[in-house]
Formats: C-alpha cells, sequence, structure tokens
C-alpha cells in the first residue's frame, strides 16, 4: 500500500485550508476549538455554509445525490482540516444517518422529498421534514419469511 500523499492532495488540503478561512465563522471556529460539542444550531448552520459556498455538506453521499465525488483520501483531508480549524460536527443525524439510509434504500418520492433539505441544513435528520404541517418520517419496518425487511416512511 502507497501511502505518499501526491500533489493533487496536497492542492486539495490548500484548498479546503483556503474556504475553512474564508467561510469558517469564528464563533463556530471558537466554540470548535474550545472542545464544545455543536447543537444543532451551529450544525445546521455550518451545513448550510458547505451546502451554499461549495456544495460540500454531503461529501460521503453518492454523487448523483449530491455528494462530491471525492476519494477516500480527500474525505479524509477534508475532515481533518475541519477537525483542525474548530469546525462544528454537520447535522450528525441528517448526514450521516439518516441521508445515508434514504440514498441507499429510499424510493425515488423519498430522495426528492427528504434528501435537499437535509443536504441544505434546513433540518436535522431526527425530523427530516422542512415544514410544521409535513409529518416527520415515521419508518415501520415489515418482518418477511426471508432474511429481508422492508422499511418504508
Amino acid at each position: 500500500m502507497d501511502f505518499h500523499v501526491d500533489s493533487a492532495d496536497k492542492a486539495f488540503r490548500k484548498e479546503v485550508r483556503d474556504f475553512l478561512k474564508a467561510h469558517l465563522p469564528a464563533d463556530l471556529a471558537w466554540r470548535g476549538q474550545q472542545g464544545f460539542l455543536a447543537g444543532d444550531d451551529d450544525a445546521l448552520r455550518w451545513t448550510r455554509i458547505l451546502h451554499e459556498a461549495r456544495g460540500w455538506s454531503v461529501p460521503h453521499w453518492p454523487a448523483d445525490l449530491g455528494g462530491t465525488g471525492w476519494t477516500a483520501a480527500q474525505r479524509y483531508i477534508f475532515e481533518e482540516e475541519c477537525y483542525l480549524a474548530g469546525a462544528p460536527t454537520q447535522n450528525q443525524a441528517g448526514v450521516s444517518l439518516v441521508g445515508p439510509v434514504i440514498c441507499e434504500f429510499g424510493n425515488d418520492e423519498q430522495k426528492r422529498r427528504f434528501l435537499p433539505p437535509i443536504q441544505r441544513g434546513e433540518v436535522s435528520g431526527h425530523r427530516a421534514s422542512p415544514s410544521p404541517e409535513r409529518a416527520p418520517i415515521s419508518p415501520r419496518c415489515v418482518r418477511r419469511r426471508s432474511a429481508t425487511a422492508t422499511i418504508t416512511s
């Protein structure tokens, strides 16, 4: 296995650092550098900034569903630089839990309805519904005779 960092990854690291200097608000960075865990407000705010500035809010999602298409090395570099800069964690429930499940198992209507608001930092994953008049996701799991199950919302 070759752990040599190539010039493209070095350039990407510089791009991420420059982005963070330009877009990471000082109050968010300060709280992160002091070790505070991001609350919903900070997490959603940072997700919105990442999305609006570069479309970087969901780098691990499939590219056709809003992800960046980055390599594993680029994702690592991005996460490392965000951590070092004190950036808050993103909306973990939506970006890292609910979103990937919908990406993998959701039908087209669920993907259209729930993924964009999560990606834009408009909702957290535990309430993946962009407006009060819409009901939150209420998944049901129906066990089949085989070793599979069907999850619906």
